[in-house]
């Protein structure tokens, strides 16, 4: 898909224009998640006390025309969580000029640790207005936190 894409990009977009990428596809009824990540930053994975930022991915889309966009896969178990987020998340900038910044968005996640997911992104997304305050947002936030759910039975 990244090949796809990239391919077309090149071809019929502007020399001076990119996109950035992230691309998830879940098995059902399992916590297999298969992670395309072209020039975002790179998701993070929760399980219990610990947090790990995942690999950083490949390069944007539409700067080359034979780029190869490698897959990475990750294996969620009940409770854990997967935070992938643009980087208008960790590059907000205040109204002195200070980035929001990962030691930030880690701290947010810390605290946030074990809420549903539908917390964790709130309090993420408040966390960065914030700390922008009266800023004029220099750029889109995007945030997906994703939790696997234990297998029903019957």
């Amino acid at each position: 898909l990244g090949a796809a894409v990239n391919r077309i990009l090149h071809r019929d977009g502007l020399p001076t224009r990119f996109a950035s990428l992230v691309y998830l596809l879940l098995t059902a009824d399992s916590g297999r998640v298969r992670v395309l990540n072209a020039g975002h930053m790179p998701p993070l994975v929760v399980r219990g006390e610990a947090i790990e930022s995942m690999t950083r991915g490949s390069v944007v889309l539409g700067i080359m025309p034979d780029m190869t966009f490698p897959e990475q896969l990750v294996e969620l178990s009940p409770g854990d969580t997967l935070i992938v987020y643009s980087d208008g998340v960790s590059e907000a900038m205040n109204e002195a000029g200070d980035f929001f910044g990962d030691d930030r968005l880690l701290d947010v996640v810390r605290h946030t640790r074990g809420m549903a997911p539908e917390a964790i992104g709130a309090g993420v997304l408040a966390a960065v207005k914030a700390f922008i305050g009266d800023a004029v947002p220099s750029d889109d936030v995007s945030l997906m936190v994703l939790r696997p759910v234990a297998a029903r039975s019957g």
